[in-house]
C-alpha cells in the first residue's frame, strides 16, 4: 500500500519534472495535493476524489503532464481503497494512454508509480502473474532511485511476496517478506513497528503454507506483541482485523476450532472492510465444518456468498474459495451432488475463460492458473467421483491435477525449497490417483502418475541443460548465470557455517547477499527468456514427460525390464514394465518395512560377525517385499537386466545384495560366500525417474577420460584426511586399460576438475568424500587443494557421459519425497552428466581399486555401464581369496545410476589401441614416402 509519507515527495517530483519541461507549476496545486493526501489518509474518499479530479483538470489544461498523471494515479488509489477495482483499472488505463500521448520518458518517476499501482490493481483482481510483472518493473526502477526507492521499496518487496504466496511459492514469499523487514529496519527513517508487525504476520502465513506450523505460531505471537503496543487509531483497527483473520486460519489448520471462533470476533469488532468480512465468514464456516456443524457452516458461507455477489462483478478467487468450502461442507454432510456443483463453481471462478457447469468437464491447460483453491477443488471433485463409484470421471479429474502440478513446477514456482514442498505434497495426491487408475483398470495411467512423482525436478534440470546445450544462447548469458550460481553456492555454504557458529551478524549479512543474488538470477533468467525464447522451448514443453510406449521403445528389449516403486502411506506399489506388458503389484507395508531397510543398510555398511542373523533376515524380508513378485515374471520371460526406480528409503537398498533365501548350509555358518545374492543373476541399474533413461547420452566432450587421484598427506583444505594407499594405482591401471589423462597428487586440483568436466566424456574421481545429510548442498568431494561441494557441482555445466565417484558415500544424502536422495551423485546428474557410478557407504580403498579395474576392462570391451559394474562385482566375488570378503560391505556399495549405454561403442582394449597406433604411424609414413617420391620425380624431370 502507498502511505501518506509518499505525498511529501510529490512537490519535489513535480518541480523536477516541470523544470525539465520548462514550465512552473502553481503552488496552489501543491497545496491541493497535500490536502487530497490528508483526505485519503482519513478515508474521506469523496472529498479526495473531488480535489484530485480538480487538480487533474487544471494540470491537463495548463500542460502540466506529470501532475495530470499523478492526479489520475492517486484517484485510482482512492478507488482501490474503496474496493472499486473496476474504476481503478479504468483510471490506470487512462493514465497509460495519457503517458503515451505525453511521451513521458521511461525513467520518469511517474511511470515507476504507475507500475506499482497497476500491480496493486492486478493483485486485487487476483491476476497475480500480471501483478508480479508490474511490481518487478517498479522495483527495478526504485532500486535505481535512491531517494524515491527508500520510501517505496519495502512496500514493493512485501507485495511481490504476496504474489508469490498466492501463486504457491511460499518459500519465495517468505524471502520477500524478510527482505521487506530488513529494508524497514535499514532505512533512514525510524523503524515502522506497524510495518514489522504486518510483515511478521505475512511470514507466518508463508510458514503455514508449507506446513511449518511451529514456526508460524512463533511468528504470529511476535507480530501480536508488536501490534498490541501500536497507538490506537483506524490503522491499528484495520491491521488488528487482518491479523486475527489470518490467525484464525492458522487455528483452523491446526484443528483448534474453538480458538478460531474466539479470535474471529476481533475481526468483526475491528473492520467493515468487505474483503475482510468475506474472509471472516469463510473462516467461521470452516471452523464449523471442523466441528462437524454443517448447517451452521452453510449459514456463514451463505453470508460470504452474499458479500461476494455484491462486491465482485465476475470471477474471483474469493468467490472460488467460498464455493470450495461450501462444497466441503456439503460433502461431509453426504450431499455429494451438491458438493460437486460447488466444486465445479469454484473451478469456474478460479480459472480463465472456462464456464462449463458440468462437473465432468474441466478447464483446458491454457485455462489453468496456479491457485491453491483450483487445485483443492480439482482434488475434492476427483474424490467425490470416487465416492460415487464413477472412477472414469475421477481419473479424468486426476489427470487435470497432474497437469496442474506439472505447470506449477514448470513455470511458476521458483524457490527450490518450495518446489521440494510441492513434490512432497503431490506424493499423497498421486497415491490417490494411482488407486483410482487401478480401480478404473488403467495400469498405464497408474504408472504415469507414479512416474510424475519420481525425479520431476531433476528431469526439469536436465531439460534446461539440454536446451542450453542445443541453443545459440550468447556465451555471456551462460557465463553470467554460472557466476551467479557459484556465488550463491559460496554464500549458502558460508551461511551453513555461520549458523553452526551462532554468528547472527554474519547470518544477517549473508541473508541479504543471498537474496540479492537470487534476485539477480531471476532477472537474468527473465531476460534470457524474453530475448531468446527458443532456448527454453525444450524445458517449457511444460515439463511434459514421455509416455509408457516411448519408455518401452527407448530402453526395453527382450532381456530388459523396468521396475518402479511407489511408497505410499501404508501400501507399496510395484510397477513392472517389459517391452510387451505392464504389471502392477501391491503390498501392504508397516513401519517394520522401513526398519528392515535401515537394519539392512547398517549391516551391509560395516563388518561385524554378530550382524549375520540380522543381515540374512532383512535381506530375505526385503527381497520378499520388493522383488519376489517381480522375479516370477522375470524368470518366465528370461529377463536378466533390470532397471530399478526406487522411492524414498528404497534408494538406500543395494538390490545386488538381496537374497531370496538362506541355504540350509549357510544358516548357522555365517558364511556370506554361500548366499545367493541377486548380483549373480541380474545386471542391475538405477535411476531417479524412468524418463531420465530416455535422454540422449550424446555428450560433446572433446576427449575421452580424465582421472583424479589426489594425495592427502598434506591436504591444503586444512582438514584431517587419511592417506589413500591405492587411489593412484587405481587411476594408473585405468589409464593402461582405456587411456586418457591422469591428474595425480598435487595436479589433482579443484580448478582442473571444474575445467575438465566441461571437456571430457568420462571423469573418474578416486578420492575422499563427505556426506552431509542435514544440508546436502555442502556434501563434498576432496582434491589436493581443497574440496568441491554439491552446490558447486550443480552450478557447473557438464559434458560428461559418465562420472565414476570412487569415494565414500557419494550416493548418500537427504531423502526428499518424490526426488530421492539429494547427494553428490544427484548434483552431477543435475549438472548434465547422464550416468553416475556412486557409493552408498564408506568403502575400502583396496577392494574399490580392484572392482574399478574390472569395471573399466568391461567398459573397454564395449559392455554397457550396468553390465560392466555388475560383472566387476561378480568377478570380485569369484576371485576373492577368503569367504569373509564376500560380505556386501566390500563389493555392493557401488551402484550405477542413469544412462546404461556403452561409453565405448567398439572394443577399446589396450592391445587394440597399440594396434591402431601402429597402423596410424604406418599410414603417416606411407603418405610421407609417396609425397617425397613425387617431389624427387618432379625435380629429376626438371633437370632433364
Amino acid at each position: 500500500m502507498f502511505k501518506f509519507r509518499h505525498f511529501i515527495l510529490i512537490p519535489l517530483i513535480c518541480w523536477i519534472s516541470s523544470t525539465v519541461s520548462g514550465q512552473v507549476s502553481e503552488d496552489s496545486l501543491y497545496v491541493m495535493f497535500g490536502e487530497a493526501g490528508r483526505h485519503l489518509e482519513l478515508e474521506n474518499r469523496d472529498k479526495a476524489e473531488e480535489l484530485l479530479k480538480e487538480i487533474g483538470t487544471i494540470a491537463e489544461r495548463q500542460g502540466m503532464n506529470v501532475l495530470h498523471l499523478y492526479a489520475l494515479l492517486y484517484r485510482s488509489l482512492n478507488y482501490k481503497d474503496a474496493g472499486d477495482y473496476k474504476r481503478m483499472a479504468t483510471l490506470l488505463r487512462e493514465a497509460r494512454m495519457a503517458s503515451g500521448r505525453y511521451e513521458i520518458a521511461k525513467d520518469n518517476p511517474v511511470l515507476f508509480d504507475f507500475n506499482f499501482l497497476t500491480g496493486l490493481s492486478q493483485y486485487e483482481q487476483a491476476d497475480y502473474e500480471s501483478a508480479l510483472f508490474y511490481y518487478r518493473a517498479a522495483l527495478d526502477a526504485y532500486l535505481q532511485d535512491s531517494v524515491r526507492g527508500s520510501y517505496f521499496i519495502e512496500d514493493v518487496y512485501n507485495n511481490i511476496g504476496l504474489c508469490f504466496f498466492k501463486i504457491g511459492d511460499y518459500e519465495k514469499a517468505f524471502e520477500y517478506y524478510s527482505k521487506s523487514i530488513r529494508e524497514n529496519r535499514l532505512s533512514k527513517r525510524k523503524i515502522n513497528d506497524a510495518v514489522e508487525a504486518q510483515r511478521l504476520k505475512n511470514m507466518a502465513d508463508a510458514c503455514q503454507g508449507v506446513g511449518r506450523f511451529d514456526q508460524a505460531g512463533k511468528l504470529f505471537r511476535n507480530s501480536g506483541i508488536i501490534l498490541k503496543d501500536l497507538p490506537e487509531g483506524e490503522k491499528k483497527k484495520k491491521q488488528t482485523a487482518n491479523y486475527y483473520d489470518d490467525l484464525a486460519e492458522y487455528y483452523i489448520e491446526v484443528e483448534q476450532y474453538d480458538s478460531a471462533h474466539f479470535v474471529l470476533e476481533y475481526v468483526l469488532a475491528n473492520t467493515s472492510d468487505t474483503l475482510l468480512l468475506i474472509n471472516y465468514y469463510q473462516n467461521k464456516g470452516r471452523a464449523f465444518i471442523g466441528k462437524q456443524q454443517y448447517e451452521k457452516a452453510d449459514e456463514e458461507l451463505e453470508k460470504a456468498f452474499g458479500l461476494c455477489r455484491g462486491y465482485f462483478t465476475g470471477k474471483h478467487d474469493e468467490l472460488g474459495e467460498t464455493h470450495y468450502y461450501a462444497g466441503v461442507s456439503a460433502r461431509r454432510a453426504d450431499k455429494l451432488s451438491v458438493s460437486l456443483e460447488h466444486f465445479q463453481a469454484a473451478i469456474i471462478a478460479s480459472s480463465v475463460g472456462f464456464d462449463n457447469e458440468s462437473p465432468e468437464q474441466h478447464p483446458a491447460e491454457s485455462q489453468i492458473r496456479p491457485r491453491e483453491v483450483l487445485l483443492n477443488s480439482f482434488l475434492a471433485k476427483a474424490e467425490v467421483f470416487s465416492d460415487l463409484g464413477n472412477y472414469t470421471a475421477s481419473l479424468s479429474t486426476y489427470k487435470r491435477v497432474q497437469d496442474f502440478i506439472r505447470l506449477l513446477l514448470s513455470r511458476h514456482v521458483l524457490n527450490d525449497e518450495s518446489r521440494f514442498y510441492w513434490m512432497r505434497r503431490s506424493k499423497s495426491i498421486y497415491e490417490a490417483a494411482i488407486q483410482t487408475a487401478l480401480l478404473a483398470g488403467d495400469k498405464e495411467q497408474a504408472f504415469l502418475f507414479s512416474q510424475s512423482s519420481h525425479g520431476f525436478l531433476l528431469w526439469q534440470d536436465f531439460m534446461k541443460e539440454e536446451s542450453m546445450r542445443a541453443s545459440v544462447l550468447p556465451k555471456v548469458f551462460i557465463q553470467e548465470e554460472k557466476n551467479i550460481k557459484l556465488d550463491l553456492n559460496h554464500r549458502r555454504h558460508s551461511m551453513f557455517l555461520a549458523v553452526e557458529e551462532g554468528d547472527k551478524k554474519r547470518v544477517s549479512k549473508l541473508e541479504e547477499e543471498i537474496f540479492e543474488l537470487e534476485y539477480d538470477l531471476e532477472q537474468l533468467n527473465k531476460k534470457m527468456e524474453e530475448n531468446h525464447p527458443t532456448v527454453f522451448a525444450l524445458k517449457y514443453e511444460d515439463g511434459r514427460m514421455p509416455g509408457v510406449q516411448a519408455i518401452k521403445d527407448e530402453i526395453l528389449d527382450g532381456k530388459s525390464a523396468l521396475v518402479e516403486y511407489f511408497l505410499g502411506e501404508d501400501m507399496l506399489y510395484i510397477f513392472l514394465l517389459t517391452h510387451d506388458d505392464i504389471q502392477v503389484f501391491q503390498q501392504s507395508i508397516s513401519t517394520d518395512f522401513i526398519d528392515d531397510i535401515m537394519d539392512f543398510q547398517q549391516c551391509v555398511s560395516r563388518v561385524r560377525p554378530d550382524d549375520y542373523p540380522v543381515f540374512t533376515r532383512t535381506a530375505v524380508s526385503l527381497y520378499q517385499t520388493l522383488f519376489s513378485d517381480v522375479e516370477k515374471v522375470l524368470d518366465v520371460g528370461g529377463f536378466n537386466r533390470v532397471l530399478i526406480i526406487p522411492d524414498e528409503e528404497i534408494h538406500l537398498v543395494p538390490f545386488s545384495a538381496l537374497i531370496a533365501n538362506v541355504p540350509q548350509n549357510a544358516i548357522n555358518t555365517m558364511r556370506y560366500d554361500l548366499l545367493p545374492f541377486l548380483v549373480y543373476k541380474y545386471d542391475l541399474s538405477y535411476n531417479y525417474s524412468s524418463t531420465l533413461y530416455t535422454i540422449s547420452n550424446d555428450r560433446k566432450g572433446r576427449d575421452e577420460l580424465v582421472s583424479f587421484a589426489p594425495s592427502f598427506e598434506q591436504n591444503a583444505s586444512g582438514e584431517s584426511l587419511d592417506s589413500l594407499l591405492f587411489n593412484m594405482d587405481e587411476v594408473l591401471v585405468i589409464q593402461e586399460i582405456v587411456g586418457g589423462r591422469v591428474r595425480l597428487d598435487t595436479s589433482a586440483t579443484t580448478g582442473r576438475f571444474k575445467d575438465d568436466i566441461q571437456k571430457y566424456r568420462i571423469a573418474h574421481l578416486a578420492s575422499h568424500a563427505e556426506c552431509n545429510d542435514t544440508m546436502p548442498g555442502v556434501s563434498k568431494i576432496y582434491f589436493s587443494d581443497g574440496a568441491v561441494n554439491a552446490g558447486e557441482i550443480y552450478s557447473l555445466p557438464s559434458s560428461l557421459d559418465l562420472a565414476v565417484l570412487s569415494a565414500c558415500e557419494t550416493g548418500r544424502g537427504k531423502i526428499r519425497k518424490g526426488e530421492g536422495v539429494i547427494s553428490l551423485a544427484r548434483a552431477f546428474m543435475s549438472s548434465g552428466c547422464s550416468s553416475i557410478v556412486t557409493s552408498l557407504w564408506k568403502v575400502k580403498d583396496k577392494q574399490t581399486s580392484k572392482i574399478m579395474k574390472d569395471f573399466y576392462i568391461q567398459l573397454s570391451q564395449s559392455a554397457s555401464k550396468d553390465k560392466s559394474l555388475n560383472e566387476a562385482q561378480r568377478q570380485y566375488l569369484k576371485t576373492s581369496v577368503s569367504s569373509s570378503y564376500y560380505h556386501p560391505y566390500y563389493w555392493a556399495a557401488f551402484i550405477q545410476i542413469g544412462n546404461r549405454e556403452p561409453v565405448f561403442k567398439q572394443g577399446y582394449g589396450s592391445g587394440q589401441r597399440i594396434l591402431l597406433l601402429v597402423l596410424g604411424v604406418g599410414v603417416i609414413l606411407l603418405l610421407l614416402y609417396v609425397f617425397l617420391r613425387n617431389i624427387l620425380e618432379i625435380k629429376w624431370f626438371a633437370i632433364f
